[in-house]
């Protein structure tokens, strides 16, 4: 935790103390955290968070725009341009920066009813979400790697199906199982992905729903959600960090989204 900023793992501050390890969790001062889809929503909040945990923070994106933006804003982060989803283009970014921590926050949901799905669009969206973990586990397992941790922000587990979710269906609980695996096989890297059910400033939604629908599920879930609030990015962001500096866990799901999954 950075005294100044009194943040703590759970985001709140230890009353003057000032080192994460009186609880157990790393100090991530001077940790190299590299962020996979860094330049806005859950990724920005996490790269934003981490320079006030006074990590050394790389974000890397397919764009340049949103990387040029994030330069200004965030003096602090070293930015690379590279698409995640490209294997070689992924290896050779973790080969320059050498990461000791990774965050994986890419990929958008993907929302169509079975009439409406693209097969090819459902194929590129599946890519952007086990890709990128994939390329990273067999990076990770070359001796000599410094690597500690690798963060992958998935999303709400349905319990029951949903008209016009059938990928998502199949994507959230596949992202676990991967998880899981990736847990053994690179271990002792640990290997853990985050669960947010809807974040009601991310981005995405409005891209997704648009923004009078995006207003709309917020006010509804305000009301119905056992929380009565909706997690927002920097809830995420908190609990990817806390995940990534925690060196007793492993293989695990963090959910974070007020008890949406209760009721979803």
């Amino acid at each position: 935790m950075n005294r100044d900023t009194g943040i703590g793992p759970t985001g709140g501050g230890f009353h003057g103390e000032s080192d994460w390890r009186l609880v157990g969790y790393e100090d991530l001062t001077g940790s190299r955290v590299l962020i996979l889809g860094g330049t806005g929503g859950i990724g920005g909040a996490t790269a934003s968070l981490a320079v006030r945990l006074n990590a050394d923070v790389a974000v890397a994106a397919r764009r340049i725009g949103p990387l040029r933006q994030l330069s200004r804003d965030l003096p602090a982060v070293s930015t690379y341009q590279c698409d995640a989803v490209n294997a070689d283009e992924l290896t050779a970014l973790l080969d320059r920066t050498s990461p000791e921590h990774i965050v994986v926050a890419i990929g958008e949901a993907y929302y169509r009813t079975l009439a409406e799905t693209d097969v090819g669009e459902a194929m590129t969206a599946l890519r952007s979400r086990f890709a990128p973990p994939i390329a990273i586990g067999r990076w990770a397992q070359t001796p000599g790697r410094r690597l500690k941790s690798i963060t992958i922000v998935g999303g709400i587990v349905l319990k029951r199906p949903v008209s016009g979710a059938a990928l998502w269906a199949f994507v959230a609980p596949g992202l676990i199982g991967l998880v899981e695996a990736l847990a053994l096989e690179v271990a002792p890297v640990r290997v853990n992905t985050v669960s947010p059910g809807f974040v009601a400033d991310s981005p995405m939604n409005p891209r997704l729903l648009g923004a009078e629908a995006t207003a709309a599920q917020r006010r509804e879930l305000e009301q119905t959600l056992p929380t009565r609030r909706c997690a927002s990015v920097l809830d995420v962001a908190r609990h990817i960090l806390t995940i990534a500096a925690d060196p007793a866990v492993t293989g695990t799901a963090r959910v974070v989204d007020g008890g949406h999954a209760l009721i979803a």
